[in-house]
């Protein structure tokens, strides 16, 4: 087994759960991120029962309740745990696939410097200090002890952090002269400006790197909030929470001209032509807060006069009068505010083993001190990532988010030290120096497990069993290149059950094939590579004199003497005659099993698509395997998670399920099968592949009734369930699915020069619906559905025009 682990260090994020209207809450919640290593980053996240007023303005909480806002908000920021604060502390939080750590667990200890959870300011002070201030300075670093005022506290404390009276009383005694810190009081004449000073909450900070998955924003901008207002402060900190540069304005300060400045400077240093293409202007964002009045905006923004930039084309700023939808899964990356990727550093190892289980060393914060988390909870995280080059099984490039069997499958002792989320797996250390046991994950293992926590046993079948021969003979997945010949399946075919071709016939249809390859191979060339990777073997046929029945014979098992495969009788071979002596090709191994690798080509052919022609997008397959979905018993072809990046950390990760024919035709039977599975898998792809050119009307007519349930609108502007048809034009294909359809030309022209805005995947169901079974797009099928819902809404509610 070959490969690398990919090490890479962070900080432990913690979600803290508060009422808004729970100042004193909110404020603990504040002061405790006031002294935690990363504690910037960790998102506070508003809870209530009936959502409020204040968000209910624009009515983009629209089907939303105060438990989903909750869940979307862990699933945004992705916490190791949730801290609830108040009367949060009551709240059932078993749901949300978090532990749940108490408040007193991170205070800093202030007799040894540590929480029990995380890394603490003391520790950072110290890695600060013997990284900037061990030796003198030529430019000294500005430290100030911020002075908060009484009112407005909190909007004050969500910008300069304020720790404990114990960790101040400690700072003042034993850090104020090593690090030349001044006090200074803090009021809306100086705050913008002493921000760009370091102080505590900064410096927590230290040696992390955060990187925003902003989509088309670029993470910057001045947010106009009301000091005096919790929603404000609490949608100011999660802003900065997800990797946002953002420069908060009060409107209690906004008249005063060092506020003005500020917000000035940060609109010509923010505005600009894009680097990368001269025709995009970046300009400012000008942010409204929930509570502000839009007059105050239009206020403020008059009494901004930022240096002109003619490349403006106008204003160098533009206002945005909503706060982006954190809470909500669809649009939270329309909005910019994907993922917020946090890392310290990061190591990689090559191993290459035997073993299925690989041992590093965790990637350690050295300033953290050695002995703190009094030895029993955890201190920081190390996000894991395997990449496998072994052929020698399928490995999973995709975990998905599961539960304890899931855990149970991927590590191998302390179960309790890693989390898997969708967004991968995490160790959870508790000492420096320590050791990662790193089970390198089996495909057919992860996707067992992950089949487990849905409540479903799978064992993988026999027609699964052979593909993973196949997979293996061609030297992984990616050897299924090989078969997408249209030719050499047909070869296959001819040759199933131990078939032999004479050699001048075999080599003319290793020509053909060669002829028929999108990139062109010398034939010679290309049947070395078929008999190295095991497919084909040559061997000689020799009649028995005794009974007249030919054989054939594997070169390895040729003598003088052989034995007759028929009546078992010892005859010489014809030395003396050697034109009695026939070369001859015949298949080998589980390509040569009879009657039953044929089926199995659809199913490699379909994993093709996925593996190559989706831009070598990351996948974890299970082939073939039987199961039980409602007492049902049945057999599915394949299935796989899917992601359409290894590197984007907001790329969700999809579950397909397939079901596969060579030349047979679908049948009810495989149409209940997958409405079984759609039921059980809302969100899930179903593929059906077939090698036929087209789908015969009686397919067509089985099948619309099943797209067009899952059609229902799920989530996300996606379908309940997207169905993908795949033939042979598409199994075959020697590009991406575009080019493909571009050089058919026809009716698949049109979809040749589509270009993919949003997800791909979900884009080729909607074209294969269209090509093969004559479907309208999905938008125009929601927009009708939508309006025949209107017209009935309309029709029962008499004066209600039917016009919009």
């Amino acid at each position: 087994m070959k490969g690398t682990a990919n090490v890479k260090l962070r900080p432990l994020k913690f979600a803290f759960l508060v009422n808004p209207n729970d100042s004193k809450s909110l404020a603990r919640a504040l002061e405790l991120n006031a002294s935690l290593w990363g504690g910037s980053y960790n998102p506070i996240i508003p809870t209530f029962n009936r959502i409020p007023a204040v968000w209910r303005k624009r009515g983009d909480v629209f089907g939303h309740t105060g438990k989903t806002i909750l869940k979307g908000y862990i699933d945004a920021f992705n916490p190791d745990f949730l801290v609830p604060l108040g009367d949060c502390k009551k709240m059932k939080l078993d749901d949300f696939g978090r532990d749940v750590v108490d408040d007193k667990n991170l205070e800093v200890n202030t007799a040894d410097g540590t929480p029990n959870y995380g890394v603490g300011i003391f520790e950072v002070l110290k890695g600060f200090f013997d990284k900037e201030l061990k030796f003198k300075r030529r430019y000294p670093i500005n430290f100030i002890f911020p002075i908060l005022p009484k009112k407005n506290r909190l909007f004050y404390q969500s910008i300069f952090g304020l720790p404990s009276k114990e960790i101040q009383d400690v700072l003042v005694e034993h850090w104020r002269e090593p690090l030349g810190a001044t006090d200074k009081e803090i009021g809306f004449e100086n705050y913008l400006t002493e921000m760009l000073a370091y102080y505590p909450r900064k410096l927590m900070r230290f040696e992390i790197e955060a990187s925003n998955r902003s989509g088309w924003q670029k993470g910057e901008c001045i947010f106009l909030m009301d000091a005096s207002n919790n929603h404000d402060i609490i949608d100011y900190w999660n802003l900065r929470a997800n990797g946002w540069s953002v420069l908060p304005v009060a409107i209690q300060g906004m008249h005063l001209d060092a506020v003005k400045n500020e917000a000035q400077k940060f609109i010509e240093e923010t505005s600009g032509v894009s680097r990368h293409n001269t025709q995009i202007y970046y300009h400012a964002n000008l942010m409204k807060a929930r509570s502000v009045d839009e007059k105050h905006v239009k206020d403020f923004a008059a009494s901004l006069s930022p240096k002109p930039d003619e490349k403006a084309r106008g204003s160098r700023f533009s206002i945005q009068a909503w706060y982006p939808r954190m809470w909500d899964e669809w649009a939270r990356h329309k909005d910019g505010v994907g993922f917020c990727e946090v890392e310290s550093k990061s190591k990689s190892y090559d191993f290459n083993d035997e073993s299925d289980e690989v041992s590093v060393k965790t990637v350690d914060p050295k300033f953290a001190f050695r002995f703190g988390g009094h030895n029993s909870y955890f201190r920081f995280a190390n996000d894991v990532a395997t990449n496998n080059y072994s052929y020698d099984d399928l490995y999973a490039d995709v975990i998905p988010e599961g539960g304890e069997h899931l855990t149970r499958a991927l590590s191998s002792i302390h179960f309790d030290e890693w989390r898997f989320s969708k967004r991968g797996a995490t160790y959870m250390s508790k000492f420096k120096g320590w050791t990662i046991h790193i089970k390198v994950p089996k495909a057919e293992d992860v996707f067992t497990a992950w089949m487990k926590d849905q409540g479903l046993e799978i064992n993988l079948s026999a027609p699964g069993k052979i593909a993973k021969q196949m997979i293996k003979h061609l030297g992984g997945i990616h050897g299924t290149n090989t078969l997408a010949n249209e030719h050499m399946i047909a070869l296959l075919k001819n040759m199933e059950s131990g078939k032999e071709m004479n050699k001048d016939q075999f080599w003319g249809e290793i020509s053909k094939v060669a002829s028929t390859r999108t990139f062109r191979q010398d034939a010679s060339e290309l049947l070395k590579h078929y008999v190295e990777k095991k497919m084909f073997q040559l061997g000689v046929t020799l009649q028995c004199p005794t009974c007249t029945h030919s054989s054939w014979y594997d070169i390895k098992a040729l003598n003088y003497v052989v034995t007759c495969t028929n009546c078992l009788e010892e005859f010489n071979i014809p030395t003396h005659s050697p034109n009695d002596i026939k070369w001859a090709y015949k298949t080998s191994g589980p390509f040569g099993l009879p009657k039953r690798a044929e089926g199995v080509y659809p199913t490699l052919l379909t994993l093709r698509i996925f593996s190559s022609l989706f831009h070598h997008s990351p996948i974890t397959p299970m082939l073939s395997f039987e199961t039980k979905i409602k007492n049902v018993a049945m057999e599915v072809d394949l299935g796989l998670f899917f992601r359409k990046s290894q590197f984007r950390e907001e790329d969700e990760t999809r579950v397909i399920f397939a079901e596969c024919k060579s030349e047979n035709s679908f049948a009810k039977s495989d149409i209940d099968k997958m409405k079984l599975i759609a039921e059980k898998f809302p969100g899930a792809v179903l593929v059906f592949a077939t090698l036929k050119e087209e789908l015969n009307s009686k397919e067509v007519a089985l099948l619309k009734p099943l797209v067009n349930k899952c059609r229902r609108y799920y989530k996300n502007e996606e379908p309940y369930n997207p169905v993908m048809i795949l033939t042979k034009t598409e199994l075959f294909s020697s590009w991406d699915l575009n080019q493909t359809w571009k050089e058919k030309g026809g009716k698949y022209a049109p979809f040749g020069d589509r270009h993919y805005y949003g997800d791909e995947l979900l884009s080729v169901c909607d074209a294969t619906q269209q090509l093969y079974l004559g479907m309208k797009p999905w938008n125009d099928f929601i927009h009708e559905q939508f309006e025949k819902r209107r017209k009935k809404k309309a029709l029962a509610t008499p004066g209600t025009a039917l016009n919009p």
